[in-house]
């Protein structure tokens, strides 16, 4: 600069990926700008997350990264690779089961597609390693006795209500919780599952439930004295 040397951090861990990150800029026709770490990444992530994903989704990503970053540390996030992710599976199988770990890495896996996607790494890590094998368990159901001995050792007649109005319609609690009046349409005995300012849903797309005889008498019947259903 003005026939002076500038020392810049490339933010990478390794003269091999310093060097990467170098040819990287040079080939954009600049010279390499400060990258990212992992955690400053996540905080422009969670404005992003915010706007297209419902809060359990987000909370799920928020705690992936926390302990990502507290196991494999807190680096530029190009400069992760297939071993971090490998060590992250080893360390990670100690602490939780199988079927958490594979939800922390296919999250984790999503956000790293992300910054690929807004070209902030040149590679996502995660697509060179494979989930950890879960035995596939045969589906366990309820039987009509069972449930009759849940609802009978119940006694708070509204949570008795919440639970068949949730077995009844099969929403999720998100959904339920977040229902109001404004949702519900008897003429047509449909429930409206759609995003509000205050509730995003899974999916992000609106879709109607049918109610059966148990829930359209429930919901006609009960007293509409709040905003919520429930």
């Amino acid at each position: 600069l003005h026939g002076r040397k500038v020392w810049r951090s490339t933010g990478a861990r390794s003269r091999k990926e310093a060097i990467k990150v170098v040819q990287e800029g040079q080939q954009r026709g600049r010279e390499p700008q400060q990258k990212l770490t992992l955690s400053q990444f996540s905080s422009e992530f969670n404005r992003f997350a915010h706007t297209n994903f419902a809060p359990a989704t987000v909370l799920l990503y928020q705690q992936a990264l926390r302990t990502f970053i507290r196991i494999i540390g807190d680096y530029h996030i190009g400069s992760y690779t297939i071993q971090d992710v490998e060590t992250f599976k080893a360390q990670r199988i100690k602490e939780v089961s199988p079927v958490k770990v594979n939800i922390d890495f296919r999250t984790l896996k999503a956000l790293f597609e992300t910054s690929l996607r807004w070209k902030m790494i040149g590679e996502n890590p995660f697509r060179g390693v494979k989930q950890l094998r879960v035995p596939v368990k045969p589906p366990t159901y309820i039987s009509k006795l069972d449930f009759k001995i849940l609802l009978d050792n119940i006694s708070m007649v509204w949570f008795r209500h919440l639970i068949m109005f949730s077995v009844c319609t099969m929403m999720r609690a998100g959904e339920i919780v977040s229902l109001t009046w404004d949702s519900i349409d008897l003429r047509r005995r449909i429930i409206l599952i759609q995003n509000s300012k205050n509730f995003c849903s899974k999916t992000g797309k609106p879709r109607a439930v049918p109610m059966n005889d148990w829930v359209y008498k429930f919901l006609s019947t009960k007293e509409r004295n709040a905003e919520f259903v429930f």
